[in-house]
């Protein structure tokens, strides 16, 4: 039997599934392509609302009742909302995935968002924003995107502003709810214990209609500011730092190079900022690197925080651990660790269902097809020192770094750290 399998039902829904038998359990999700990169100006925040929003009930249950029935079976229920994507997903027992698929169906097509309770809802995300006020690292990584992309969509909040929360009305969700949540938008992905032929006669069942397959655009490109340095003065008891830096997109052949790279700089304990920074030097508790792909662009970021007194020694060695990398690249041993690490972590995650639903995914939006372990072990073997090594250099190029600082720091500390940023 095939394991993964691909679909699309005349209707214009994707439907992905990946049959792996010897779980007991199986993850549905329901993917829409609407984040904040799809919001236009008055709509910031509209995405990440209307996820809320669903799960207050539809015709045929309340919010509570959404939650009891998969809860009941044992299993749990979930929803996010990304930059690009909102996503709704249930973990049952397998012989409880049509239940999975019927509630999905049901929040997706009969959702009854009423006047009171969007207002409660609102009250609920305007608290959820004062938290991030009051969330140093999320604050800053918030920041960071808007430096680095600037007015486009990707540099917008996913949780939006007070004013356009404030504002919006249940007209106003109702016509954005029309706009993205389209067949054409919509992907259903179950990996576990299932038979694809049976998701899809269930879907086909629960959603019918010819729809509109019409997908959304995104609200503006991918400009990239590039070397810029902005400080947020903020009383708090450490000073945050966040570097960016843009590169390629998924769909690039080097993604497998920056995914290495990522590894390398900060990734884990293992990594050379972790080591460095912290190990060695003492200078921060908190220091890593992370990668997000995007449609077009994908962005890494290196965060730490550290004491006041610290802020600018600290950003001067990690900046000179970058530009070390870049000037003398380890050795082979050294990089072939780091490769066996990123393959060992990527077979560990493929024994998670729910990581596995989320690799799905975007290997679809990004790629428009599934890559194997095999495929992905192949193109990190195939990573040649001077590809790697020009890569790195090309990549983490101080000269293109978005550099932001969340707290209080000295006009020395400030004009020491421009320095080594070269701004």
């Amino acid at each position: 039997m095939k394991q993964y399998n691909k679909s699309i039902l005349p209707n214009g829904i994707t439907v992905i599934s990946e049959s792996l038998h010897y779980y007991n359990s199986v993850v549905i999700s329901l993917w829409v392509e609407s984040g904040s990169r799809w919001e236009k100006k008055g709509q910031e925040g509209y995405s990440h609302l209307v996820e809320h929003m669903l799960f207050k009930g539809t015709v045929n249950r309340t919010g509570k009742q959404i939650i009891s029935e998969i809860e009941k079976l044992g299993g749990e229920i979930n929803a996010f909302t990304t930059r690009e994507h909102t996503c709704f997903s249930v973990s049952v027992l397998s012989r409880d995935y049509r239940k999975a698929l019927e509630i999905l169906c049901d929040i997706y097509l009969n959702s009854s968002i009423r006047e009171e309770n969007l207002e409660l809802e609102k009250s609920v995300i305007i608290n959820e924003l004062l938290s991030i006020d009051d969330d140093p690292e999320e604050l800053l990584l918030d920041k960071v995107y808007e430096y680095t992309f600037g007015s486009s969509g990707l540099g917008l909040p996913i949780l939006g502003n007070k004013n356009s929360i404030e504002s919006c009305s249940v007209n106003k969700l109702h016509e954005f709810y029309r706009e993205h949540y389209k067949p054409g938008n919509m992907v259903f992905i179950a990996s576990g214990n299932i038979v694809h032929d049976e998701i899809i006669a269930c879907v086909a069942e629960f959603v019918k209609g010819s729809g509109n397959n019409a997908k959304s655009k995104p609200s503006g490109d991918n400009p990239v500011t590039g070397n810029s340095f902005n400080v947020l003065p903020k009383k708090l008891e450490l000073v945050h730092c966040g570097l960016a830096f843009a590169s390629v997109p998924f769909n690039d052949p080097r993604k497998h190079m920056e995914i290495l790279l990522n590894s390398m700089l900060g990734e884990g304990m293992n990594s050379i900022l972790f080591q460095e920074i912290r190990e060695n030097r003492g200078l921060a508790y908190n220091i890593f690197s992370d990668i997000a792909f995007y449609k077009g662009v994908s962005i890494l970021i290196i965060y730490f925080s550290c004491e006041k007194k610290d802020i600018a020694t600290a950003a001067e060695n990690v900046v000179h651990e970058l530009e070390n990398l870049c000037g003398n690249f380890i050795g082979t041993d050294k990089l072939g660790e780091y490769r066996e690490q990123v393959k060992g972590s990527m077979k560990i995650e493929a024994d998670n269902l729910e990581s596995r639903m989320h690799t799905i995914a975007k290997e679809h939006f990004y790629l428009g097809r599934n890559i194997e372990l095999s495929e992905y072990y192949r193109d990190f073997d195939s990573i040649s020192m001077k590809d790697m090594r020009d890569f790195t250099a090309n990549t983490i190029n101080i000269k293109k770094a978005n550099c932001v600082i969340l707290g209080q720091i000295s006009k020395k500390d400030h004009e020491k750290i421009s320095e080594v940023l070269r701004v």
